[in-house]
Order: C-alpha cells, then sequence, then structure tokens
C-alpha cells in the first residue's frame, strides 16, 4: 500500500494517492508479496524509463502511467 506520495514526484503527477494499492507493474503482478515482488522490479528501473502501473483505490484498478527519475 502506498502510504506517500511526494510532491512532484513521478508517482504525483502519474495520479498516485496515498492508499492505492499496487496490483501490478508492467503487466507482471507484484501485489500480496509484502512489496518484495514490486521493490525487486523497481531496482531494475532506469531514469527515463517508462512503468505502467495497475493500482487498487478502493476496489476499483485504476490503470497509471509514470516516467522514471
Amino acid at each position: 500500500m502506498v502510504t506517500d506520495v511526494a510532491s512532484a514526484s513521478p508517482a504525483e503527477r502519474a495520479g498516485m494517492r496515498v492508499g492505492d494499492v499496487v496490483e501490478r507493474l508492467n503487466g507482471e503482478p507484484v501485489a500480496g508479496s509484502s512489496g518484495r515482488k514490486f521493490f525487486a522490479a523497481m531496482g531494475k528501473v532506469k531514469p527515463g524509463d517508462r512503468l505502467d502501473l495497475v493500482v487498487l483505490r478502493g476496489e476499483e484498478p485504476v490503470p497509471l502511467t509514470l516516467v522514471a527519475e
């Protein structure tokens, strides 16, 4: 679960909100692993990479796209 979204960050510009739950990252499921899969995938991200996310906001899946810095 997202606990903080930094002001003016790529996540904020993409529309991510505190409380969102990241379900998918670039088509791969990352939910339900205590964050291990998500953080492992994020460790491979380089500045300029495009990230396609699906987050759960309440019970609604919400697609987000952000560009890493």
